[in-house]
């Protein structure tokens, strides 16, 4: 895709930013001073680029757009990252930056960008929208929180007020930070159950799972 660009600095530029050569992902300072240009310059070229590719769409995003689009679909319409680059069988830093530009590009696939709230995730917006994936992580948060102890995901899929298919729950309560997964039961991230940190919380997980007090 970068191919298509005439401007051997713009290929450059991008590829540094989206980790696409083995120098991994570069921040903005970094290419602005390896290229002598400011923060806010190298912002405007990624941008640029990244509307001029997306807005014309080549038979071949056109064609991986699609094959994401249908993986999303098998996993509930929104992954993390590692489970779309898992089900593509790529295990490599290099590849998945590839998946994330593509994604980026993809009409039919928002990106979600690691934050306070999730992981880095792909989304088809056909099933949910970033607001969306915000409201129901929220819920599922919430729900816990009232029933203060973990539960499944059909128990938490039963509960909260949007109807989303189990796979999608999964998925999301994968991405959200807020969330954490032991065994099958879901729980909040800090809590023991769920997330243990010290020797006494897995003593006392094992104790447990034994049926000792």
């Amino acid at each position: 895709l970068l191919s298509s660009l005439k401007n051997s600095r713009d290929r450059e530029i991008v590829a540094l930013r989206y980790g696409l050569t083995p120098e991994g992902r570069q921040t903005l300072e970094t290419i602005g001073g390896r290229f002598n240009i400011t923060r806010e310059r190298v912002r405007q070229i990624e941008k640029a680029v990244v509307i001029k590719l997306s807005s014309h769409p080549s038979a071949t995003l056109k064609s991986v757009d699609t094959e994401l689009r249908q993986l999303l679909a098998e996993l509930g319409g929104v992954a993390s990252l590692k489970s779309v680059a898992k089900k593509l069988k790529v295990d490599n830093d290099t590849d998945r930056a590839r998946i994330l530009f593509i994604a980026t590009l993809a009409p039919s696939i928002a990106v979600v960008e690691d934050n306070d709230h999730f992981k880095t995730a792909l989304t088809s917006v056909a099933h949910f929208t970033k607001d969306e994936l915000h409201t129901i992580a929220n819920e599922v948060a919430d729900y816990l929180k009232a029933h203060g102890k973990p539960s499944t995901i059909e128990g938490i899929v039963a509960k909260v007020p949007t109807k989303i298919s189990t796979v999608s729950a999964e998925h999301i309560a994968g991405i959200s930070k807020k969330l954490a997964k032991l065994e099958e039961h879901w729980g909040l991230t800090h809590w023991p159950q769920v997330n243990p940190k010290s020797i006494r919380d897995k003593t006392y997980l094992v104790l447990i799972k034994q049926g000792k007090p």
